[in-house]
């Protein structure tokens, strides 16, 4: 009896999943024009309580605990033939409750051997959808377009790598630019160059004030270093002159403007010194 009474609410479940379907279908999950974020989630939750309720009453009205072999086939059937679509549903009770990921929210999703990454602008039963916006990665990591939306299943919170910034308290992130220069250029000069031009760009105070705040809920140490970093390594074809510094991500436009800034800046002063960039291609 006991065992009817599991595979009836399993059922339940499933047929649960299906409901939710044509909840997404008659568009009770759209945002009014009049309704913040709060509102919108608390709608959309009261709408998934009240489906629950109704289909669970129903379920236990027609009595599925009373017929457990056929309950049990039918159960294996919906849950092969809806793998994904539950496992789809059950990462989206994550994001909402857990607020594992937000709308407005900057993500990094790779896959194959494309990279996006855009704003999160809506989170459906079924699916993730970002705006791609123009960084770096659209032409080192993907294929030099961006503007699109792109769909990604909510499963893959769970089964992918998920790269998330730009989200409430965080403003600023490391980034990074890489010069290769020839074995003959003045290493130290180089690295003192770096060093002058980019500390009036890295955001040290908007970094301080980040980690202030975020350590109330994170395990944060107390003397993060935020002083912009330079380090020369020497490769094959030349030494690669790196330079890492604190980036605001507020605007994502305007980071990648001052990231050229930057660029532009070194290299200009790179070669007023005989400092030369090195070819990669010659052997």
């Amino acid at each position: 009896m006991i065992i009817g009474y599991i595979i009836g609410i399993f059922i339940v479940a499933c047929v649960f999943l299906l409901a939710m379907a044509l909840y997404l279908y008659i568009g009770l999950r759209g945002r009014r024009p009049y309704e913040d974020e709060r509102a919108y989630h608390i709608r959309r939750a009261m709408y998934l309580f009240v489906i629950t309720f109704i289909i669970l009453i129903v379920g236990v009205a027609m009595g599925f605990y009373k017929w457990p072999i056929p309950s049990a086939l039918f159960a294996t059937w919906l849950g092969l033939t809806m793998r994904s679509a539950i496992s789809n549903f059950f990462a989206f009770l994550t994001i909402i409750f857990c607020k594992v990921i937000q709308e407005g929210d900057r993500l990094k999703i790779a896959k194959d051997s494309n990279t996006y990454v855009g704003k999160l602008v809506k989170t459906s039963m079924f699916h993730l959808v970002l705006l791609e916006e123009i960084t770096p990665d659209t032409y080192l990591k993907g294929d030099g377009k961006a503007g699109r939306l792109i769909h990604v299943p909510n499963h893959y919170i769970f089964t992918g790598l998920l790269v998330k910034y730009g989200y409430q308290k965080n403003e600023v992130i490391w980034d990074s630019l890489e010069f290769l220069l020839a074995f003959k250029s003045d290493y130290e000069r180089a690295v003192e160059i770096a060093k002058e031009i980019i500390v009036r760009y890295s955001d040290k105070e908007a970094a301080k004030r980040q980690y202030q705040e975020m350590r109330p809920e994170y395990a944060l140490q107390k003397d993060i270093k935020t002083d912009p970093r330079v380090f020369i390594m020497p490769e094959k074809e030349g030494a690669h002159l790196y330079v890492f510094y604190i980036a605001n991500i507020v605007d994502p436009n305007k980071t990648l403007e001052v990231r050229s800034e930057i660029s532009i800046a070194i290299m200009k002063k790179l070669e007023e010194e005989g400092i030369f960039m090195a070819n990669a291609n010659r052997k």
